[in-house]
């Protein structure tokens, strides 16, 4: 979980990412690389200081499954980068067309590793996508209202109250702070991560927090990426707890709470010393 969440400073691994971009698309990703890299570099040693043994119930994988998964995983974020550098496609149709070829690739792959029962293989695969599309819906749906609410948060009057509401949150790196510390917090009565980004991105804007804008879309990745880890309402949880057997009381506030605020803290930091 830690890993993907970390992912998500270095390039455009999820969906989350994307529509971080899509709300800042004066922003190039090389802007805020410089920054992100540090604190992704902290948070793997981090992670590694203060990792904690679980259980998993899944079988080993196989050397052959390993280097697949590794490739998927890859292969998503390296083709939205070629297809938004060489067609010129938003970063967010960019992820959702690599998304689909990688997916199809691997489809293909397996079917002819599988040439003499290559219907079943298909016939397997139209119901895994049904169930996938399923689960997934519900998610869709999230990332389209998301979409309506940011845009009915950029109204004028709406804005100008929502930021009087928030009045509260301090300027330069001490309103970052309460940003990367404040969103993951509330996530975890149960808000999904991006339901706030929606309701907040137009509110805690460069201009209110009187920082950079590369400065505050690197928080929103970090803000966004440490809530995943924390909220169990996020993909990310819930998609560990049914692929591993993890009980939920082990992950979310309880295993990633001081993770999260101490790597909140650290970017902070590094923020004030990188931004100078």
């Amino acid at each position: 979980m830690r890993g993907l969440a970390l992912s998500m400073t270095l390039g455009p691994s999820t969906a989350s990412v994307a529509a971080v971009m899509a709300a800042y698309p004066q922003v190039g990703w090389g802007n805020a690389l410089p920054i992100a890299l540090p604190i992704a570099l902290a948070g793997i040693v981090m992670g590694s200081i203060a990792a904690r043994r679980l259980r998993i119930s899944a079988e080993p994988a196989s050397s052959e499954e390993l280097t697949r998964a590794i490739l998927a995983i890859v292969a998503v974020p390296a083709a939205a980068v070629f297809l938004h550098l060489t067609l010129n496609l938003s970063m967010t149709l960019a992820i959702a067309t690599a998304a689909v070829f990688v997916a199809v690739s691997l489809l293909t792959g397996a079917t002819r590793k599988k040439r003499g029962d290559a219907r079943q293989v298909l016939l397997r695969a139209n119901v895994q996508l049904g169930a996938a599309w399923a689960q997934a819906s519900a998610e869709t749906a999230l990332f389209l209202a998301c979409g309506l609410v940011l845009g009915l948060m950029r109204d004028p009057v709406i804005a100008a109250s929502a930021r009087a509401a928030f009045a509260f949150v301090p300027r330069g790196y001490p309103g970052l702070l309460v940003m990367m510390v404040g969103v993951p917090l509330v996530t975890t009565i149960g808000i999904h991560p991006m339901a706030l980004f929606a309701v907040l991105a137009p509110v805690l804007t460069p201009s209110m927090l009187g920082m950079p804008e590369p400065d505050v879309f690197q928080a929103w990745i970090v803000a966004v990426g440490l809530s995943m880890v924390v909220s169990p309402a996020s993909i990310l949880t819930i998609t560990t707890i049914l692929s591993f057997g993890v009980p939920a009381d082990r992950l979310c506030l309880r295993g990633n709470g001081l993770y999260a605020a101490g790597l909140a803290a650290i970017a902070t930091c590094l923020f004030s010393i990188l931004s100078r």
